[in-house]
């Protein structure tokens, strides 16, 4: 017996010292050129099974605190293809030794958009960094886009230093602008973002008195704008409860196809008496993924106590089967359990239409918060989700009101 033990705890170690061995973690500086002279770096890790016809069975994408794993991973001849998820794009490349050659390819922007994407086997930092600096950008920085132009819009730039590293984001009337990373090179700034639905990248020059900055900001190929910011000690941005209006006492009223392709409203007897958050979003916008994360949690906590959450999806695509098969994949992917249906085009103007009571949907997401009687008792605009520091007290008076308005009426 004794014999049979030993001989089990061997062949037990053994195989897990094989396991340890047969996968491999790697290390990528990733690239997406946006044009001749202008690169927007990120990078990933893989995890590669070792030995005859080793290959890969996950990528990560790495933003900040950010970790995005890709899974979905398949081979069309000599490609490579890693689709992202939630968001409707892929990594089309050639493993060539240590490096990939390829596209990423948006489909949310059209068939057609693409940018030329190179990685690199390298532990090398995102941005390479050649200067030391005088500059320490941690703080807040009132920040204007566009500056001198009619379409000009604030935000607050939020960010964080250890040495030449730095993290953060912006933070805007509508929403944040995710998991930034970059550096302090001398005295200019750089911050990217890749996600599978943004590719941002951010420059500026900083003043002398480390006061001041100025640059520019790309989304993709598709956009560009310049920006300026100014150091701050606090600065506040207006209350997003404030931001839409209720202006007539008329109820929501909706019936549309859930994921099933049934048909629900608000009318149905899942939602009497329940208090009920109507969520506006949308499959293909990142601060509505942060917000179904967290509402997801919300309603798995307290579904028991009486609350319901309804999501109305205004999609990108107009092709209704595909449109309702994409949000199942989503609700799949977040583990989302509350109705998601299915309620038109992504249009601001479209989803303002079907609140005629409301000021106007003018954020994806916006969040219409129902008491028990079927009344509006809060809108919410926008959502800054983890990357920034509104995001913990936006879940501590959230969970407060929340609470209120379960123990009303009960």
């Amino acid at each position: 017996m004794l014999k049979y033990f030993l001989c089990m705890s061997i062949m037990l170690m053994t195989a897990q010292l094989l396991s340890a061995q047969d996968e491999m973690i790697e290390h990528w500086r990733a690239v997406l050129k946006l044009d001749e002279n202008l690169e927007l770096p990120f990078q990933m890790t893989s995890h590669r099974k070792t030995g005859k016809g080793a290959n890969y069975h996950q990528f990560t994408i790495h933003n900040g605190e950010e970790q995005l794993q890709i899974d979905d991973i398949s081979i069309d001849k000599d490609m490579t293809i890693l689709s992202l998820p939630y968001f409707d794009s892929q990594l089309k490349v050639k493993l060539i030794g240590n490096k990939m050659e390829g596209h990423w390819h948006n489909y949310a922007k059209g068939p057609d958009y693409s940018i030329p994407f190179t990685a690199e086997k390298s532990e090398s930092s995102r941005f390479l960094n050649t200067r030391t600096s005088n500059c320490d950008v941690s703080g807040q920085w009132a920040t204007v886009f566009s500056p001198g132009t009619a379409d000009n819009y604030p935000a607050v730039g939020e960010f964080y230093q250890s040495e030449g590293k730095v993290t953060g984001t912006f933070m805007t009337l509508t929403g944040d602008y995710r998991f930034l990373e970059g550096t302090v090179d001398g005295n200019v700034l750089r911050l990217s973002c890749f996600d599978g639905a943004h590719a941002f990248l951010f420059q500026a020059e900083i003043a002398d008195d480390c006061g001041s900055m100025k640059g520019q900001f790309y989304s993709g190929t598709h956009w560009s704008e310049p920006w300026e910011a100014t150091f701050v000690e606090t600065l506040e941005l207006p209350d997003p409860y404030g931001l839409t209006s209720v202006i007539s006492q008329q109820e929501p009223a909706f019936s549309l196809p859930n994921l099933n392709g049934e048909t629900v409203s608000l009318k149905d007897d899942r939602y009497k008496d329940k208090v009920v958050l109507i969520q506006v979003l949308g499959s293909w916008c990142p601060n509505c993924l942060d917000e179904s994360r967290f509402y997801s949690k919300m309603y798995n906590k307290y579904r028991e106590q009486g609350l319901e959450i309804i999501g109305l999806a205004y999609e990108s695509e107009t092709d209704t089967t595909k449109a309702l098969a994409k949000l199942k994949q989503y609700a799949g992917e977040l583990g989302i359990e509350y109705e998601i249906l299915l309620a038109g085009r992504a249009s601001k103007k479209a989803a303002s239409a079907d609140f005629p009571m409301l000021s106007g949907i003018t954020s994806f997401p916006t969040t219409i918060f129902l008491n028990r009687s079927g009344q509006i008792a809060k809108v919410h605009t926008g959502f800054n989700g983890p990357a920034t520091s509104l995001y913990y007290p936006y879940v501590r008076d959230f969970t407060t009101f929340l609470q209120e308005l379960l123990q009303e009426d009960k």
